[in-house]
């Protein structure tokens, strides 16, 4: 998106760690979708929403207050050695 004259800035909040298969795909496409969102000029989440769910996760996306436009995925993670999805 750089290339397109678009700066994108990425931000991970707390440690950053290998995640489980799907839930690393699932937030692989929402980033992606965001940013095709922004390319096409609309900032629509909607599509992204339904992602989301699959992975039990929620997506907020809204104009940045410094401008421009800002997309957040939260997604519950298994501790490392728990059981389950």
């Amino acid at each position: 998106m750089g290339e397109a004259g678009v700066p994108v800035d990425v931000r991970v909040t707390g440690t950053a760690y290998d995640l489980p298969p799907g839930i690393d795909l699932c937030a692989y496409r929402v980033a992606q979708e965001a940013l095709t969102n922004v390319d096409d000029g609309t900032g629509r989440a909607a599509p992204a929403r339904p992602r989301a769910r699959i992975c039990h996760g929620t997506v907020i996306a809204e104009p940045a207050p410094e401008g421009g436009f800002e997309s957040s995925l939260r997604v519950p993670v298994p501790r490392a050695g728990s059981r389950g999805s």
